[in-house]
C-alpha cells in the first residue's frame, strides 16, 4: 500500500469512528430519555415492605395459635374429626408458608 491509500484509508476510519460515536451519543441520550426517573429499587420499596409485613402477620397467627398443633389441647370442644381436618390444615398451611 503507498502513503497516500493508507492516508486515505485513515480519513475512511475516521470518519467512520466519527459516525458512530454520534450513534452511540444519539442512543445513550434516546436511554436516558426512556429510562424512569424512579430507580427500580424505590418503585419496589414500597410493595416490599407490604409483603414484609403480611409476612409477618402469618407468621405471627401461624405460631400463636399453637394450640392447634397439640393434641387434645382445643379451646372448644369439636367433633373429632373436624379437630383432626382443622389440625392438619393448620400444620399443613405452616409449611407451606
Amino acid at each position: 500500500m503507498t502513503s497516500e491509500q493508507m492516508e486515505q484509508r485513515i480519513q475512511v476510519l475516521e470518519r467512520e469512528i466519527k459516525t458512530l460515536k454520534g450513534e452511540i451519543q444519539k442512543t445513550l441520550i434516546e436511554i436516558q430519555k426512556n429510562l424512569p426517573e424512579k430507580s427500580a429499587a424505590a418503585r419496589w420499596q414500597k410493595k416490599a415492605w407490604m409483603l414484609a409485613l403480611v409476612n409477618m402477620l402469618i407468621a405471627i397467627v401461624l405460631f400463636s395459635n399453637v394450640y392447634l398443633y397439640l393434641p387434645g389441647s382445643l379451646p372448644a370442644e369439636m367433633h373429632g374429626t373436624l379437630a383432626i381436618f382443622l389440625r392438619a390444615f393448620w400444620i399443613a398451611l405452616a409449611f407451606v408458608w
